[in-house]
């Protein structure tokens, strides 16, 4: 059995692992100047590719191809 000293140690890990994850993505987030933008990052890189007409969202197959459509993505 765990005793409830192990119990507080394994709980102050966690927690002490969690806080520096949280530290970690609000430094990451400030350095990009993001720290409240919550944007999908694939959207948005879709949305920022020279024709992103070619990709629709589907509800069952996510980004899919527009069809009929064509063109030269460099």
């Amino acid at each position: 059995m765990i005793t409830g000293d192990t119990k507080q140690k394994i709980l102050a890990l966690f927690l002490g692992l969690f806080t520096a994850f949280l530290i970690i993505e609000a430094l990451f987030r400030l350095r990009k100047g993001e720290l409240t933008h919550f944007e999908n990052q694939i959207v948005r890189k879709v949305n920022e590719r020279p024709n992103p007409c070619l990709s629709k969202s589907d509800s069952k197959l996510g980004w899919k191809t527009v069809s009929n459509q064509s063109a030269w993505v460099s």
